[in-house]
């Protein structure tokens, strides 16, 4: 099996291609050698990360963001 190392409270300021990706988080932090890239935010917040792939910042920018709205209730009986 592989090892996994996970950083968590690290914030990703810059994504890069050049025949891998690779991930730059702050000034001196870096994470190199990516085979595939998983961008789980909503678009508009992807944009700045994704400003070097010409064809990630077309689809981003292009993405049409709606609104959802949900409530939850709970009731003290059973009605």
């Amino acid at each position: 099996g592989r090892d996994i190392a996970l950083c968590t409270g690290t914030q990703v300021s810059a994504v890069h291609h050049r025949g891998s990706w690779s991930l730059q988080a702050g000034e001196q932090l870096a994470f190199h050698g990516f085979d595939a890239l998983v961008v789980a935010l909503p678009a508009p917040q992807a944009l700045p990360l994704v400003a070097a792939s010409p064809l990630l910042a077309s689809l981003a920018a292009g993405a049409a963001m709606e609104a959802c709205w949900s409530v939850a209730l709970g009731f003290a009986e059973p009605t």
